[in-house]
């Protein structure tokens, strides 16, 4: 049913009709005079690199207040977040370590660069986040840890995982990249696993530019976190000068009595992590307001199946994932490479810019293989969510970015050219 090829294929803007009017998109993040001057103020205390920073602690603290709690260790990535985890977690090379089939590449990656191996779980098509059933049943005594991923800014059925991680009691690290502001049954997304990490990649909700963090409950393992992005050196919060190692004794101070690494929050990246986590929130609520517009015109919509939030959560749509009913194949007569493909096609000539993201799903692709199993993953119904799918809008330009009205003004061409397209081929 699904064409194969080896590169991820992206219609842009760039590749629209040119006779067609784009509004000017704003770029991610929004930098006002406040950021700026923030970021050159820490350039100007000569505070570049360290443990223990002011501009670091004043970041952490500012991410615990809102959170409304947990202990925040900032990395230098939200890969480097999840591997720092599952160090400070006890993972060890050989131990296997369960990852849904659908995610970014940096979260097997996490495991693998620390000599874990992933064991790959299916995903609930109508969320694509790691299905509960599927994680029962892929549990064996060889699992030493759980990694969910709330998937483009949806949360994942934790009471339902919560059940599994009981009955095998395993710790769960959560990968949040994608989920900064999203709360599951009036709790943060940043309190809900064992160890939760977040990246402030640019086109995060929360960016940077680069940076992550990682939030646990547990303050002996974010001292040990901390230590271990401190080259697994004993490390205190607070700032330091030279003349006061000297004074308390440079060889225990300096002691490694751990493996680490030198993962550290660059304090450019917090300074401007600062100013972006002031706004955050009424970002979020913007674009909400949007995307419950697109939930209410989805009803109406042929063929066009997107993610809810499930009960008692929120989506804050860090990313924009749609999918194609499998009745469009009969009613088309095309086959699903094809619709997709032309859907894509139709949407870019509007100036609504698409992308598959990722794909194919991890266990297909050729740097994971190896760790896809006995499953033969071309026949799952992970495997069709994702290639009957494809992202809108660009991470570049995303509707968080934009002003209420043009976000409305893409949304709406996006419905346009959706019913557009099926009436036209019917």
């Amino acid at each position: 049913m699904f064409s194969e090829r080896s590169t991820v294929e992206h219609i842009s803007i760039s590749e629209q009709n040119s006779d067609q009017q784009v509004p000017a998109l704003n770029t991610w993040p929004r930098l006002n005079d406040d950021a700026i001057e923030r970021v050159i103020s820490c350039l100007k205390s000569r505070q570049l690199s360290g443990s223990g920073l002011d501009i670091i602690n004043e970041f952490e603290a500012s991410v615990e207040r809102w959170l409304g709690g947990g202990h925040v260790v900032s990395t230098n990535s939200g890969t480097s977040a999840l591997m720092v985890a599952l160090l400070a977690l006890g993972i060890k090379p050989g131990d296997t370590v369960i990852c849904p089939a659908y995610t970014w590449c940096a979260t097997p990656h996490a495991a693998l660069l620390i000599g874990a191996k992933p064991k790959f779980v299916a995903i609930d098509p109508a969320t694509y986040n790691i299905c509960p059933n599927a994680l029962r049943q892929a549990m064996s005594s060889d699992v030493k840890a759980i990694m969910v991923v709330h998937m483009h800014g949806m949360c994942c059925d934790m009471d339902a995982i919560s059940e599994v991680v009981r009955e095998f009691s395993v710790p769960v690290v959560g990968d949040c990249a994608q989920a900064h502001g999203a709360r599951y049954k009036g709790r943060e997304v940043g309190l809900l696993s064992d160890v939760d990490c977040f990246s402030m990649q640019k086109s995060k909700h929360l960016s940077a530019g680069d940076g992550g963090y990682c939030v646990t409950k547990d303050p002996k393992l974010a001292q040990k976190i901390r230590d271990i992005c401190n080259f697994g050196v004993e490390t205190p919060k607070t700032n330091y000068r030279f003349d006061d190692v000297l004074r308390d004794g440079y060889e225990v101070f300096r002691e490694c009595d751990q493996i680490g690494g030198m993962f550290r929050l660059n304090p450019l990246c917090a300074a401007l992590a600062i100013d972006q986590l002031q706004e955050l929130d009424s970002h979020i609520a913007g674009v909400q307001s949007v995307m419950n517009d697109l939930l209410t015109m989805a009803d109406d919509l042929p063929f066009f199946k997107i993610s809810r939030p499930i009960s008692g959560s929120t989506h804050v749509w860090h990313k924009i994932r749609v999918g194609i009913s499998e009745d469009a194949v009969a009613f088309t007569g095309l086959p699903m490479a094809e619709i997709r493909r032309q859907l894509r096609a139709a949407l870019a000539e509007s100036g609504i810019p698409t992308t598959l993201w990722t794909a194919p799903i991890l266990p297909l692709q050729t740097g994971l293989a190896e760790w896809s199993g006995q499953t033969d993953w071309t026949v799952t119904p992970t495997h069709f969510a994702i290639e009957s799918s494809f992202m809108v809008f660009d991470e570049n330009f995303p509707l968080i970015a934009q002003d209420k009205d043009i976000a409305r003004q893409q949304v709406a061409m996006l419905v346009s050219v959706w019913k557009q397209y099926f009436s036209e081929t019917a």
